[in-house]
């Protein structure tokens, strides 16, 4: 992989959905494939990065048992409140799903509300709320 963020996408520009850019000078430009190395959530300023596989997320509870504990006094998020799963895809680009783990609880992506057996693809900065807290999902 480069070292920086990002690699030149070479041939005829229409792999992997890129496509040739024309500058103003008429040469053609190949778009960018920006490298994605991790995910996180960020909730009141504080980030909570997310590891490549199952993340469980829920409050912070001296009795909890999920991988990414929101540090909140909100009692609407359970201590095991949603799945977020992490992988690469063929690309090598990065893919978070998110899904809930009990119908009861409030789980709200982008405006949409989740019941268990729900999958929502998430992207880079999309607002996600747990019981009565607002996040936020980056990419980085």
């Amino acid at each position: 992989q480069p070292k920086d963020s990002s690699e030149t996408v070479y041939g005829g520009g229409m792999a992997n959905n890129h496509q040739p850019q024309p500058s103003e000078d008429g040469a053609t430009i190949y778009a960018q494939k920006k490298i994605i190395s991790k995910g996180m959530l960020m909730c009141n300023g504080k980030r909570y990065p997310l590891h490549n596989g199952r993340n469980v997320v829920g409050r912070k509870a001296p009795s909890a048992e999920a991988d990414v504990q929101i540090d909140s006094i909100d009692r609407h998020i359970s201590r095991q409140h949603a799945i977020i799963k992490m992988s690469r895809v063929a690309d090598g680009s990065l893919r978070a799903l998110i899904s809930c783990t009990k119908d009861r609880l409030t789980t709200i992506v982008g405006g949409q509300s989740l019941t268990v057996g729900d999958e929502v693809v998430l992207t880079s900065g999309i607002t996600l709320i747990l019981g009565e807290t607002s996040l936020v999902y980056l990419e980085e």
